[in-house]
């Protein structure tokens, strides 16, 4: 399924939007207007975002302010992106390595997803 998020960014908080394809909201969420704390938002839900939108409310904003926003959500794309191979080749070893299978087996461990 795909997700959409859009970013409602004012200067103490930002509201955060999750829609899917078919315009259902997700979640929604309130945090702090830091780029860690939106970043962290939006990794925690673990999905894949085809686009993340801020309101038009940014043209309003002055060009440092623009160009930290764009940074920090192309950076979450190149994040995103990072972890999806580094869980793949994760997955791939614990697959093959016998230590892992049986770890795996351990109550609270679990497999790898």
């Amino acid at each position: 399924m795909k997700y959409y998020s859009g970013l409602d960014i004012s200067l103490k908080e930002t509201f955060i939007s999750i829609v899917d394809e078919k315009g259902k909201i997700v979640k929604e969420e309130v945090v702090a207007s830091e780029s860690s704390a939106i970043a962290e938002f939006l990794l925690s839900q673990s999905r894949e975002y085809e686009s993340i939108k801020v309101q038009e409310a940014i043209k309003d904003l002055d060009k440092v302010s623009k160009d930290s926003i764009e940074a920090l959500v192309c950076s979450l794309e190149i994040i995103e992106e990072s972890i999806k191979k580094l869980d793949k080749i994760l997955s791939e070893k614990g697959k093959k390595d016998e230590v892992c299978k049986l770890l795996t087996t351990v109550p609270g461990v679990g497999i790898i997803v």
